[in-house]
């Protein structure tokens, strides 16, 4: 165990468990709206409204869920009185018995985004926790207020352990995070992973390495064990709707036995039984379709492909995204890609491509050529752009639709 509780080197924050303990003891009120900005109060508001078995709604600063004046509306504030906590052990139950509920919003790739309420038990209930964990020290690469993020979060709070925030910090900074506090665990989307391989270095000291949040791939797990040498891979299922489903040492999954009633695959769809999600007023009916695409590669075992809304029209055809960047990914001089369409009246959906280059000397007409012998016509990106770096969510995701230039998201990390 850590007597360090959080760690943020671009804004100069260090907060020990004795100060949270103090700090929670002293604070005279919480929010039940509670907004991902500055993270030391984003987390005491959390625990204090876990506290009070209180139910609190959790935004990014970028959410447009809400107007301006709708948001300011529901900042309710209350009165905090808990009774003083004495030491970590002491926290950490009393968390467990909370009666709090946190809703969280889906990031609305497929739509408009859903509100999705969980129990804060069902959330602590997908931590493991014991003495094997209270030395782990965990690096922060989720945005803090999505369900991986929390879940994140819990997991080194629930084991007391350090938790250094390196969400949207540039690529070098990244590596300088991980060697200067030792971090031994590190969970981050396949996005991230590729940015960060990106880079080149090795980190030896790494437990526990976990992939979520979108498709991964064997070239990807075969890096990754290259430049983190040791270290475990886990590589999960999980989403907003359901928090964590599926577990796999590599790419490719099966479904538990105790879950085999509870989750399905439906004409190469994978599709959640509603007894697994959150609350929603936006999900109807008794199975949830989840959008991703598997692939069956025995009888118990698939991977996944892609998501729906990475197949677009383009001129009366369907196009993959996630097949086009494959192509890109094998041919040499490219060190990271990103394909994504504009939308378009003539052709429905106009395919363009980022690409981050080794050899800055090469042209976009040179990889074009490339792809026009591996693809037909019609997959081949017409506008292929050389770039620093890649275009990434809030989510910590590749971006696969461009929106308007007021609306575009500042990238997140660099290359």
């Amino acid at each position: 165990m850590t007597n360090e509780f959080f760690r943020d080197d671009q804004i100069d924050c260090q907060f020990s468990y004795a100060q949270l303990l103090k700090t929670l003891n002293n604070q005279p009120s919480y929010y039940t709206t509670n907004y991902a900005q500055y993270l030391p109060d984003f987390y005491i508001n959390l625990i204090l409204a876990c506290l009070h078995d209180d139910h609190i709604t959790i935004l990014d600063s970028s959410s447009t869920i809400y107007s301006i004046g709708e948001r300011i509306n529901l900042l309710s504030l209350k009165d905090a009185d808990v009774a003083p906590i004495r030491d970590v052990d002491e926290l950490i139950d009393r968390l467990r018995q909370s009666e709090a509920s946190i809703s969280l919003f889906t990031s609305g790739t497929t739509g408009k985004p859903k509100k999705v309420t969980h129990s804060v038990k069902k959330i602590l209930a997908m931590t493991r926790t014991g003495a094997r964990y209270r030395s782990n020290r965990w690096l922060l690469a989720y945005h803090p207020a999505h369900m991986a993020g929390l879940q994140v979060f819990f997991q080194a709070l629930l084991n007391a352990n350090l938790l250094v925030n390196c969400f949207a910090y540039p690529v070098p900074a990244v590596f300088a995070q991980l060697r200067k506090y030792q971090i031994s665990h590190l969970s981050a989307t396949p996005t991230f992973y590729r940015l960060l391989l990106a880079n080149g270095a090795v980190y030896e000291r790494l437990k526990r390495l976990t992939i979520g949040g979108e498709r991964s791939d064997l070239a990807l797990h075969e890096r990754l064990s290259l430049h983190f040498p040791g270290s475990k891979i886990n590589n999960i299922y999980s989403t907003t709707e359901s928090g964590t489903l599926l577990v796999s040492n590599g790419i490719y999954f099966s479904i538990p036995t105790a879950l085999q009633s509870r989750i399905r695959v439906v004409e190469e769809e994978l599709q959640v039984h509603c007894s697994l999600l959150g609350d929603s007023n936006d999900i109807e009916g008794e199975w949830y379709a989840t959008g991703d695409q598997v692939k069956w590669i025995d009888k118990t075992r698939f991977t996944i492909t892609n998501r729906q809304q990475d197949i677009v029209n383009v001129a009366g055809n369907k196009v993959c995204l996630i097949e086009i960047e494959q192509q890109l990914e094998k041919l040499e001089g490219i060190k990271n890609c990103r394909v994504f369409t504009r939308k378009n009246t003539l052709v429905g959906h106009l395919i363009c491509c980022e690409l981050v280059l080794r050899n800055p000397s090469l042209k976009a007409i040179h990889f074009k050529r490339q792809l026009e012998q591996r693809l037909p016509a019609y997959k081949v990106p017409r506008i292929i752009k050389i770039v620093d770096r890649i275009t990434v969510g809030d989510r910590g995701k590749v971006k696969r639709y461009e929106e308007s230039t007021a609306e575009r998201l500042v990238p997140r990390f660099g290359t």
